[in-house]
């Protein structure tokens, strides 16, 4: 999906949706802990059961990748995983509740941060501003949608994946120069990462982030912020330095 026509600014800034913008991450914490909950009032007494739900979870993405269905069935998976460990039989009522708490993240709203909207006001007068989330299409557009984000956006993009070759072709697609363009994210996997291989600056807010989108920072131009007010602050503060650099 890509929306908007350029701005025609020489600068431009690419969000991440979930964690970024909006909360998604307390929306799953709070499935899992259901989840827990379900599956101790059925006698499984394992300390480690939403450690397995998080690497089954993971597992799944090369199958399902970020669908909607890969999380709930995940909670099934797990709940068949002890079933086959204790030599239980599983119970059709019981994995039935079970997807329906895994599928119940993406029947709720999420909160927008605080900062969000005083952040894309802010940045949208001086930049061209992109949105770039991954996940299910219709899951990301409904979020898009209902938290009425896509007035602030030149462009919006909803991706399988995140990877450098989808940068450089926003990037070829806003007509600007790499080092012109800014990501901020709070994956270092899916946001960070990929942003530094392809040549773009990062600015990294560490919040809400999954099992699966866990990995080392590669390096490269990065910069580990707050909140989103505190990049609209960084942002501004280089770009002034700059500016003053380019008038000595």
């Amino acid at each position: 999906m890509v929306k908007g026509q350029l701005s025609g600014k020489d600068k431009a800034i690419i969000f991440d949706g979930d964690d970024t913008l909006w909360e998604t991450q307390p929306l799953y914490d709070a499935a899992k802990e259901k989840f827990l909950f379900v599956l101790q009032q059925h006698g499984f007494t394992q300390s480690d059961i939403v450690a397995l739900l998080d690497k089954i979870d993971t597992v799944q993405v090369s199958s399902m990748g970020f669908s909607r269905e890969r999380f709930p069935s995940s909670m099934v998976r797990t709940y068949e995983h002890l079933c086959r460990t204790e030599g239980r039989t599983p119970r059709p009522e019981l994995q039935e509740r079970l997807f329906s708490i895994g599928h119940s993240v993406f029947q709720k709203t999420p909160n927008l941060y605080p900062d969000a909207l005083e952040t894309l006001y802010s940045l949208r007068q001086t930049h061209t501003l992109v949105l770039a989330t991954k996940g299910d299409r219709e899951v990301q557009s409904d979020r898009i949608k209902t938290l009425r984000l896509g007035p602030y956006f030149d462009r919006i993009y909803i991706l399988e994946r995140k990877t450098e070759e989808e940068y450089l072709m926003i990037a070829q697609e806003l007509g600007i120069a790499l080092s012109q363009i800014c990501v901020i994210g709070n994956s270092v996997r899916s946001d960070i990462n990929p942003a530094i291989r392809a040549g773009l600056r990062a600015v990294l807010i560490p919040r809400g982030e999954w099992e699966y989108e866990k990995s080392t920072i590669e390096g490269g131009s990065l910069f580990v912020v707050n909140s989103l007010a505190d990049a609209v602050a960084l942002i501004k503060r280089q770009e002034r330095r700059g500016v003053d650099e380019g008038n000595t």
